[in-house]
């Protein structure tokens, strides 16, 4: 059986049982933390949904077509359909 020394502590592990258990518990310190970043991340950059926008969405804004664009696409329509 292979003796290997934690990289932290410098203890000597012989069980691999123990080494498997020290990888899930980091892991799941890991996915822990990864959870509290994104409810962070959403606590601060998602508006709730109750709240009305304060400002228009840039992105929304400019996929919208303009009135003008609308009439011309439909004047151009009816043109090609006579």
């Amino acid at each position: 059986m292979p003796v290997t020394t934690h990289r932290k502590t410098h203890s000597v592990t012989q069980h691999p049982e123990a080494q498997s258990l020290r990888k899930i518990q980091t892991l799941i310190h890991h996915q822990t933390r990864l959870c509290e970043q994104m409810e962070e991340l959403v606590e601060t950059h998602i508006q709730p949904i109750n709240e009305p926008l304060k400002e228009p969405v840039e992105l929304w804004e400019a996929s919208r077509p303009k009135v003008p664009d609308m009439v011309d696409a439909l004047i151009k329509q009816i043109k090609q359909s006579s």
